[in-house]
């Protein structure tokens, strides 16, 4: 993989792992102990989990993806020349 692919998906790791992971964590361990905030927490957790996908989608397509180029060594050829 190219080093500055590394180098993005590195940085934008750190945020994931926050709000991707720890965050909607701690909220659904909330949600299973305080009953009373339990569906607002649980709402939460599930929208941080796919707001971090869909950032995650972003950085990779967008930042993360460099073209390398390519080369078609052979073009295919249809009926006859």
């Amino acid at each position: 993989m190219a080093r500055p692919a590394l180098a993005v998906l590195d940085r934008a790791g750190k945020i994931l792992i926050q709000f991707g992971t720890l965050a909607p964590l701690a909220l659904l361990l909330l949600g299973l102990f305080a009953a009373d905030v339990a569906r607002i927490a649980l709402l939460l957790a599930g929208l941080a989990a796919l707001a971090a996908g869909w950032q995650f989608k972003f950085v990779l397509i967008t930042r993360a993806a460099y073209n390398q180029g390519f080369a078609l060594p052979h073009l295919p050829v249809r009926g006859t020349r």
